[in-house]
């Protein structure tokens, strides 16, 4: 609990902020206290997720009003707008984002040394969410329906090519006009919101992979234990997107595990099975068959780490807590997950492990 209030009161750790960057230097010396090393990792994110969807939104407006009157046009700027949105919820890649300011930021990386044949990946973003309205949990759902919103304005655009004039038409393109419309000054404010202390979200997630680093190092018999601490990954997983582009080619898919620890405020240890904001994508069949049955399997409608790495072809999992509202952290939840991730990865060790040297 100490590191806990030590990390979250080095504040406020924006994404490419200073005090994301003084988070990731106290994380490192952390690190190689326990005996470690450990490296910075730096790489250039555009964190602006606020600024990005706004641009989406005011774009598919105006593509939805040009497909009345120059549908060719229409159709060819809503059907861009839509590959860039469905692009960017699901970290695939980036169009329209080139257009917001680049930051500075970094990944906290801390390799065990080691020839086992085997890789197991801790992974927990240091960075804070922001505050806006829009990250509520009651709006938890807005990226599918920006994406569903821009995806019926793309088809309405080829009827109005087609020559399909009637009221009913216009009545359909309409509604996700008006929901675009309606989301913007959403995204303005997250644009411009403060960010949060990120106690549960996700300081508790890096203080439970230091104590796994700390307890399992060099304790199994066919994995090595990395860590890697995320920045810019609040909400979209920049930090581990760059991670990956970086090292994938040196993972191999059949040997290496990623567990992301995120989120853990209060309730018992949970983990996702499926989890995705605009399409849900099940995370790794044979971690989720591992699972200690402890755990509470859950769905998920984030764009986390984990399913960043499991869309990039690398066995994943997110392990969170089931009560993940409130960002008061239990110390009694955050003995729990520990458990449960120490259970998991020694039984993936006992399991998996003696078929990699075969």
């Amino acid at each position: 609990m100490q590191e806990l209030h030590e990390l979250t009161e080095i504040a406020p750790r924006r994404a490419g902020s200073e005090g994301e960057r003084r988070a990731a230097r106290h994380l490192q010396q952390r690190l190689e206290a326990l005996g470690r090393e450990a490296q910075l990792e730096p790489t250039r994110v555009r964190p602006n997720f606020g600024l990005t969807h706004a641009v989406h939104a005011v774009v598919g407006v105006v593509a939805s009003v040009l497909a009345v009157y120059v549908p060719v046009l229409g159709l060819l700027l809503a059907a861009a707008t839509t590959i860039s949105a469905f692009g960017d919820l699901t970290g695939s890649f980036h169009l329209l984002r080139v257009l917001t300011p680049v930051r500075a930021s970094q990944n906290v990386i801390s390799p065990e040394v080691g020839e086992k044949p085997g890789l197991i990946v801790l992974v927990a973003h240091y960075d804070a969410p922001l505050t806006g309205m829009l990250l509520s949990r009651r709006l938890r759902m807005w990226p599918r329906a920006m994406f569903i919103s821009l995806a019926v304005i793309t088809i309405c655009a080829v009827g109005r090519l087609v020559g399909i004039e009637a009221t009913w038409f216009t009545v359909v393109q309409f509604i996700p006009t008006v929901v675009l419309i309606v989301m913007t000054p959403l995204f303005a404010d997250v644009a411009i919101s403060d960010t949060a202390k990120g106690t549960a979200d996700n300081s508790s997630g890096v203080v439970a992979v230091l104590r796994l680093a700390e307890s399992h190092a060099n304790k199994l018999s066919h994995f090595n234990l990395m860590v890697v601490l995320t920045g810019a990954s609040a909400h979209e997983g920049l930090g581990l997107h760059a991670w990956l582009k970086r090292h994938r080619k040196e993972l191999n898919a059949g040997a290496t595990a990623v567990i992301s620890i995120d989120n853990v405020a209060r309730g018992t240890a949970a983990y996702a099975v499926k989890e995705g904001p605009v399409i849900t994508a099940r995370m790794h069949p044979t971690l989720v068959e591992l699972t200690p049955e402890s755990g509470t399997p859950y769905t998920s409608n984030e764009l986390s780490d984990a399913i960043l790495a499991r869309a990039a072809g690398v066995p994943a999992l997110r392990v969170s807590s089931t009560e993940r509202e409130d960002d008061a952290v239990d110390p009694e939840t955050l003995a729990r997950v520990d458990e449960f991730v120490a259970a998991l990865i020694e039984e993936i060790d006992q399991e998996i492990g003696p078929d990699l040297g075969s």
